[in-house]
């Protein structure tokens, strides 16, 4: 056998193995060289992060966790429709609802021949205005919060996560138009007179309440039902929708939500 046939049918030597033997090297034992690692030592701030860090984790879980379902939770149950065979009327009466960021109410004409609301919100200085808006929220919530600096963190969540007693506010407005947080329709006389009759039965006293007011041309009053994070200002006008036959989602805790199903 000559040295090119020697070369071709000799095996190669495995990476690691003896030359003398051909078998392969047992691994360095590092573990057993080095002997066991030594625990990561941490000072104060390195304390501080770890605790930090396990802090936030834990507190985005349970705030984002229920946040998330409860949004779904809104979002589907606005999809499903109510009364899903309204149209609007040619005639009868137009009515508007309003929703913003995050409260929600109706804009009605002042008389009608189905209700005089004068009769259950008087207001000396109501004569020239056309219009009234009538909304129901949490009575802590609601009465101090005209404007967003005005929102109390703590007040907002006890509204949200305690039942608490509600207000209807009623305020004079001149006549409303279309817009992105407001959308007329026209119902029959029929269908508003359930309305009027939903808001109505909402009311707990016809005596406002004292001393409560954000202007010249509202008021509040003590109503009926308790608010939560189920039962909130939207869920009121998409009940009160469903009550005047008007499309609507079956449940409608957000904002806008009470839009959806609502043809301008």
């Amino acid at each position: 056998m000559n040295e090119f046939e020697t070369s071709v049918t000799q095996a190669p030597i495995p990476l690691g193995a003896s030359k003398t033997t051909g078998r392969r090297k047992p691994a360095v034992d590092w573990q057993r060289i080095n002997g066991e690692p030594r625990p990561l030592k941490r000072g104060l701030l390195g304390w501080l992060w770890v605790i930090f860090r396990w802090l936030f984790k834990w507190t985005a879980i349970l705030i984002l966790v229920p946040l998330v379902c409860y949004v779904a939770i809104g979002g589907v149950g606005a999809w499903l429709p109510e009364n899903a065979d309204f149209k609007p009327t040619t005639d009868g009466v137009e009515i508007f609802i309003y929703s913003g960021n995050a409260h929600s109410e109706f804009i009605l004409p002042v008389k009608t021949p189905e209700i005089d609301w004068t009769d259950h919100f008087s207001d000396a200085s109501n004569s020239a205005r056309s219009h009234i808006a009538i909304g129901w929220g949490d009575r802590a919530l609601y009465t101090q919060t005209q404007r967003w600096s005005d929102l109390k963190i703590a007040t907002a969540i006890s509204a949200m996560f305690i039942p608490s007693d509600s207000v209807l506010h009623a305020e004079f407005v001149n006549e409303p138009y279309s817009s992105a947080r407001s959308l007329k329709t026209r119902i029959s006389p029929q269908q508003y007179q359930r309305l009027c009759d939903f808001i109505v039965a909402s009311l707990g006293d016809d005596a406002p309440v004292e001393g409560v007011s954000f202007g010249d041309f509202d008021q509040f009053f003590p109503a009926k039902g308790n608010y939560h994070l189920f039962n909130t200002c939207n869920n009121w006008v998409g009940d009160g929708m469903k009550a005047a036959g008007i499309k609507v989602g079956r449940f409608t805790p957000l904002p806008k939500t009470v839009f959806w199903h609502l043809e301008n």
